[in-house]
C-alpha cells in the first residue's frame, strides 16, 4: 500500500529569483489582498533608514514615491504632522509602520489604506531580502 502524502500548497502564483523583483511581486500581492478585502491601496513604499527605496508599487497613481517614503519615515518615527502628508499622498490617507529587520530600520508606507498584517509583511520581507 502506498503512503499518501499531502501536496504542498504553493502560496505564490508568480515567482522571481532576483530579490528586488520578488519584493515588487510581493508588494503587488499585498495590494491585491487589500483590494480583495475591500480596501484600495494606491501605493506601497518600503524604504531604509536613509530613505533609499528598497521596493515600491505605485499602482495607477502618479505619486512622488521618494517623497511618500520621506513622509512615511517621518510619521513612523512619531515626529508629528508635517503638513504636506495629503499633498504627498495625493489627498489619500497615508499609513506608515516601522519594520525592524536585522538591525536595520525599514519603513513601510501605504497610501489609501492600511495593509492587512504588518507583522506578516515584515516576516515576508525579511525572508525575501534574506
Amino acid at each position: 500500500m502506498r503512503a499518501i502524502t499531502p501536496r504542498r500548497c504553493e502560496r505564490r502564483h508568480r515567482r522571481a529569483d532576483v530579490p528586488a523583483e520578488a519584493l515588487r511581486l510581493y508588494l503587488d500581492s499585498v495590494a491585491e489582498g487589500a483590494r480583495l478585502a475591500g480596501r484600495r491601496v494606491s501605493a506601497l513604499v518600503l524604504c531604509d533608514e536613509t530613505g533609499w527605496l528598497v521596493g515600491s508599487l505605485a499602482g495607477d497613481r502618479e505619486l512622488d514615491l521618494p517623497r511618500v517614503a520621506a513622509v512615511g519615515r517621518w510619521c513612523a518615527a512619531g515626529l508629528g504632522p508635517l503638513g504636506d502628508e495629503l499633498e504627498a499622498s495625493g489627498g489619500e490617507d497615508l499609513f506608515a509602520h516601522s519594520l525592524p529587520l536585522r538591525g536595520r530600520a525599514l519603513t513601510l508606507t501605504s497610501v489609501g489604506a492600511r495593509v492587512r498584517s504588518v507583522r506578516t509583511v515584515a516576516a515576508d520581507v525579511a525572508r525575501i531580502l534574506g
